[in-house]
């Protein structure tokens, strides 16, 4: 990093003291993964804000590595975080660490910051764009109680927003039922209801994608796909919530850039279910293109030729359905269902 930076970082950021971490341990922080030498004892200049630290331990005997475990911190500037290696649980100590204890470590930083990793300052950006809706109450509130983001749902759940299972309000009428399974802004406002500002349900897509990207939690990119289905599947929350649809497109083409090689291949070669569903998401939007912001139909264009090139999608034809995208009729006694989603009255 440059002069300037570095003397910033310095003096602001923050310090994370991880003491007793065997070597070869895989340690990291946001998108960094390191395996530990003997003397190291943490992370410095970690810039104010919100990161991820995570880390597995690794069998000294076979080289078996445990899966990730982790936790999200807002580093405050000059932020002086301890933490203990507990040799019996192979994880993290759940003992608190004293002041008293965390003072001393204090007044000898001199001796230990030579066995302080600099923060990868290269990355700073990338994950600054990756977490920019996540704020320190909101990652408390999704991760789990203890704190801890295990691979492992077995271990401890997220607790995510849940996703409406009934699409449509009580004592909706065939039609009105049909068009809540077109248009789910209904369930969209249902889930923005229970954060305290619409923008969280963007911070709620980027911290799951995180958990996936860096936690390795399956869980987690299951409701990522979700709410990225959810998102994609309103009309009138486009013109309702622009900022969140603004914030939205920002977010999604940059995780879609970091995806994990095998996933992408998966989305790009199946064409699976988040190609469809940009897919009419885009149809969508140029439908309503008349009643649209101009900035955010501009971001939207920008990011279908970025999709475009990158990833080599066809979205020409948008008002064309694909053979698989076509309406399916279902008869009831009493109903049609289209696409055995929208029911329409007879």
């Amino acid at each position: 990093m440059d002069q300037e930076t570095a003397k910033k970082l310095l003096v602001e950021g923050g310090t994370f003291v991880f003491l007793g971490v065997p070597q070869e341990t895989q340690f990291g922080i946001d998108m960094q993964c390191w395996n530990t030498e003997e003397d190291f004892r943490g992370i410095k200049m970690i810039p104010p804000g919100l990161h991820y630290v995570h880390y597995s331990a690794v069998s000294k005997e076979t080289g078996d590595i445990s899966p990730r475990s982790g936790f999200m911190h807002y580093f405050d500037k000059k932020e002086f975080v301890v933490k203990m290696w507990d040799k019996k649980l192979e994880d993290i100590s759940k003992d608190e660490i004293s002041e008293e204890s965390i003072q001393r470590l204090k007044d000898n930083l001199l001796n230990i910051d030579k066995h302080l990793a600099p923060y990868p300052y290269e990355i700073w950006q990338k994950w600054k764009q990756l977490s920019s809706q996540i704020t320190a109450e909101l990652a408390q509130k999704l991760s789990p109680l203890n704190g801890l983001i295990r691979a492992s749902v077995d271990l401890l759940p997220m607790r995510f927003t849940e996703i409406p299972k009934e699409k449509y309000p009580p004592g909706s009428t065939p039609g009105e039922i049909t068009k809540h399974y077109l248009d789910q802004t209904y369930s969209l406002d249902l889930m923005i209801a229970q954060h305290d500002e619409p923008l969280h349900i963007i911070g709620e897509l980027q911290f799951t994608y995180l958990c996936f990207l860096i936690g390795h939690s399956l869980e987690a990119f299951e409701h990522w796909k979700n709410l990225v289905i959810l998102l994609c599947s309103c009309d009138k929350a486009i013109l309702k919530y622009r900022n969140v649809y603004f914030n939205f497109i920002k977010t999604i083409e940059t995780q879609i850039d970091e995806m994990p090689g095998d996933f992408l291949a998966d989305i790009v070669m199946n064409k699976n279910v988040i190609y469809k569903k940009l897919r009419y998401f885009f149809r969508t939007v140029f439908v309503n293109k008349k009643k649209i912001d101009g900035q955010l139909l501009s971001l939207i264009v920008r990011f279908i030729e970025n999709l475009t090139q990158k990833l080599k999608w066809d979205f020409t034809g948008l008002n064309d359905y694909e053979e698989d995208e076509k309406p399916v009729l279902v008869l009831f006694d009493d109903f049609v269902a289209i696409d055995e989603h929208c029911i329409l009255s007879l």
